[in-house]
This record gives C-alpha cells, sequence and structure tokens, in this order.
C-alpha cells in the first residue's frame, strides 16, 4: 500500500490527529504545530481552505463518505492534484476521519498483459476484461446487464465482482465509480485497449461521457 496522508478532525473541525506523511506533504516536523488547527489557520493551506471545507459538508450532509478532487500544497513541488476521501461520525470525539493521495500524471499503465491502476490509494493490477466489467459496473450496468454485452455467464461476472472488491477493499459500486471517474481511469489509452479488444469507439465514447 501507498503511503496516504491521513487526519481526523473534532466536531469544531479543529486537527486532532495526523500522520508523519501528513506533516511531511506541508515540510513540518513537530505535529503540535497543526495540531489544534483547521486549514485556514495553517498558511500553506488557507487558500483551498473553502475546497476541504465543501468536502466535510458533503460527508456531515450525507451523513456518510465523501471523495473530492482538491489541491494541497505539497513545501518540496508546490501545487498539485490531490483525491481527499472523509468517512463521517455520528458519536464520539472524532467526527471526520479522512485520508488524501496524490494524483499520477498517467492514472493506469499497460504492461502488455495487465494494467496498472495507480490513481487510487494503492496500486491496483486488473487484467483487460475485469477492466471492462469495472468500466461497465461503474456506469451502472446489473450483473445481468454486464453478462449479456460480454457474452460470459452472469455466475462469471458476479464472480469477478466479488474479486474486484476484494482488489479494491471497497465493497460498493458508488464509491469505486467515484474514484474511476476522478481518477480518470477511463482515458485515452484504455479506451484504446477496449476499442481494439472488445467494442467500438462510439459505446466507449458513451461510457465516458
Amino acid at each position: 500500500m501507498r503511503e496516504v496522508a491521513f487526519f481526523e478532525k473534532d466536531r469544531k473541525g479543529l486537527l486532532v490527529n495526523i500522520n508523519a506523511h501528513y506533516l511531511s506533504d506541508l515540510g513540518i516536523r513537530d505535529s503540535q504545530e497543526l495540531i489544534g488547527k483547521k486549514e485556514v489557520d495553517i498558511k500553506v493551506l488557507e487558500p483551498f481552505h473553502e475546497m476541504h471545507s465543501i468536502g466535510e459538508r458533503e460527508a456531515r450532509l450525507c451523513r456518510g463518505l465523501s471523495i473530492q478532487k482538491e489541491l494541497f500544497y505539497f513545501h518540496d513541488t508546490g501545487i498539485q492534484q490531490i483525491i481527499t476521501t472523509r468517512r463521517y461520525f455520528p458519536t464520539g470525539p472524532i467526527e471526520i476521519r479522512g485520508f488524501y493521495f496524490k494524483l499520477k500524471e498517467n492514472a493506469i499503465t499497460w504492461d502488455g498483459q495487465q494494467l496498472h491502476i495507480l490513481n487510487f490509494y494503492k496500486p491496483i493490477q486488473l487484467n483487460l476484461f475485469r477492466f471492462y466489467v469495472l468500466v461497465l459496473k461503474c456506469r451502472g450496468h446489473s450483473n445481468q446487464s454486464v453478462s449479456n454485452i460480454v457474452c460470459r455467464a452472469e455466475s462469471t461476472i458476479r464472480n469477478i465482482v466479488q474479486d474486484l472488491y476484494c482488489s479494491f477493499e471497497i465493497f460498493d459500486f458508488v464509491t469505486i465509480a467515484r474514484y474511476f471517474e476522478l481518477g480518470q481511469w477511463l482515458n485515452d489509452m484504455t479506451i484504446s485497449l477496449l476499442e481494439k479488444h472488445y467494442l467500438t469507439s462510439s459505446t466507449l465514447e458513451k461510457s465516458r461521457a
């Protein structure tokens, strides 16, 4: 698993827990410089405070999960895009618990046999057919619909879906689809591969829209 920056906030929006990766991104050694502060109180993060707040309001509103593409300041490289995940906790001293990871310039690579998904909190390897099923599921198709499209038994599709859940360690396609969209897993390269092996460009462009 790649290193991710982890943080926790209380009901006032104050940081109460952060990991070493978060500190490293800001170029700060002592966590006490950040504990008890909001992003708006941290000079390098102040320009992005409203962006961070939107994600937390969404998590509170849905009493669940918020996944946002945002900007973050990294002390060694400047401003970069990240995907931040925040989860709302209705009870206890911690209200928001979250993490973020940097977006890679190349969302996915292909080695001739496997696709390597890099824009996720850990690298994921999938063969092209499983990625095709992933694309269709992220576009809202049922297992039966996917089965009809790819001409495989529905039981085979169910097994692939279960394997995808285990690979991503996420057990609903609404959440997986959010990472799929924000991480740009369906791009010119993956469209070209799917066109070559499975379907027409018009079908994929509809999936991409």
